[in-house]
């Protein structure tokens, strides 16, 4: 029997990557690039209005 197909596997590494520390200093973008993020809410709203 054959996995179903519209169920998605994952495989272990990818499991290993989904739980890295995603977290990272991006001062020196901001000095650099003078590049400000803005958080999801902020950035939808500009995106769908």
């Amino acid at each position: 029997m054959s996995p179903d197909p519209k169920v998605p596997t994952i495989t272990t590494a990818e499991v290993h990557r989904l739980c890295e520390d995603k977290d990272v200093d991006i001062s020196e973008m901001v000095d650099l690039l003078e590049v400000y993020p803005r958080n999801i809410a902020a950035g939808l709203k500009e995106l769908f209005s």
